[in-house]
């Protein structure tokens, strides 16, 4: 941490398996296995480390077109520190190298739902797209918006990652005095042979491709029901007055870390207006001399800024939302900000 404060020593457990292939590529594949104190961490989190190293074993023999680095991290309870001190220690080269971060977190507990793949916004990464749209299309993963997990510091770092999690988890359990109980070996197993599917159906031309071309995905109406798209319940109704919900996509940005997301929709008169949804980390810092900051007494934010150029609209909301630039497509400023309003509204 950059507090200048030690909070303790650890060490993580790094393993290669090593390619033939000269690309030089690496796909690091982790769980974290610290836990926090006066709980046994069976699930949080001894079941990750279990399914990558199970992972590892069945693919000991198996001969892949790029290195596979294992990590056990360590501190991911304080703060993600293993997994923060293991990126930025990477070199510019190892950095370029790196595929991506599969990460495996809280993977076997009883009666805790389906497994997501947790990534920012809940959103599409190179890899998701990859493993959704390509590797396993008839049986894809579901995506939350968390940034909970080790994944996170890969993507802060620009790397594409993912965390596979159950969507139901109980963390209640880590106040228990035992959660042997509430391990279920079947799911134990899935979660393993998810990983391993993964990556053995990595196509690297098809993964580059991916990044060249960044594609967009039809979210459909179930986006406005989606954990972390727009949570505020006048959207995930599609109640915007004088408006009626249309479509919604994303679209993978640059680098393969982030998408943006464009939710349509269409006014009495049949004229279609786009509001663009960028995360935070992904957005376009603010030129303060083109924007005029306003003041908004309490709600969801306080200060916001409003830029106007070219038909577009531009809102920057200046707290720390999940998303952080808002962009309507041919409206006016005006408009856009009664229309934001209506959207946020208390």
């Amino acid at each position: 941490l950059d507090t200048g404060n030690v909070l303790g020593h650890g060490t993580n457990i790094i393993a290669t398996k090593t390619s033939h292939a000269a690309n030089g590529k690496t796909l690091v594949v982790s769980a974290h296995y610290d836990t926090i104190s006066n709980y046994t961490g069976a699930i949080d989190n001894a079941s990750g480390v279990t399914a990558v190293l199970e992972a590892a074993r069945v693919l000991q023999n198996y001969e892949l077109p790029f290195n596979v680095t294992y990590v056990l991290f360590d501190a991911e309870e304080a703060h993600l520190s293993g997994s923060d001190y293991y990126v930025k220690q990477l070199t510019e080269e190892q950095r370029a190298a790196v595929i991506g971060n599969i990460n495996l977190d809280m993977v076997a507990e009883k009666d805790a739902g389906d497994f997501v793949f947790i990534t920012p916004l809940a959103s599409h990464s190179a890899l998701t797209y990859l493993y959704d749209v390509i590797i396993s299309p008839d049986d894809p993963i579901a995506l939350w918006g968390l940034a909970a997990s080790d994944s996170a510091s890969f993507e802060k770092a620009g790397l594409p990652a993912l965390t596979l999690y159950q969507n139901a988890a109980d963390y209640s359990i880590q106040t228990a005095e035992t959660d042997l109980d509430k391990m279920d070996l079947a799911c134990l197993r899935a979660a393993t042979e998810i990983a391993v599917k993964f990556i053995t159906g990595i196509d690297l031309q098809k993964y580059e491709q991916i990044l060249s071309t960044l594609p967009s995905v039809d979210l459909g109406v179930e986006a406005l029901n989606t954990p972390s798209h727009y949570n505020d319940h006048n959207i995930k109704k599609g109640a915007i007055d004088g408006f009626s919900f249309a479509r919604a996509y994303s679209k993978l940005l640059p680098g393969g870390v982030y998408s943006e997301f464009y939710y349509m929709f269409r006014s009495q008169e049949g004229r279609e207006y786009a509001i663009r949804q960028i995360p935070s980390a992904a957005a376009i810092p603010l030129d303060a001399s083109k924007y005029t900051k306003k003041t908004r007494s309490g709600g969801y934010f306080m200060d916001y800024y409003l830029y106007s150029d070219g038909g577009n609209t531009t809102l920057y909301i200046g707290n720390n939302l999940s998303f952080q630039t808002i962009i309507f497509g041919n409206i006016s400023g005006p408009e856009a900000e009664a229309v934001f309003f209506n959207i946020l509204r208390e």
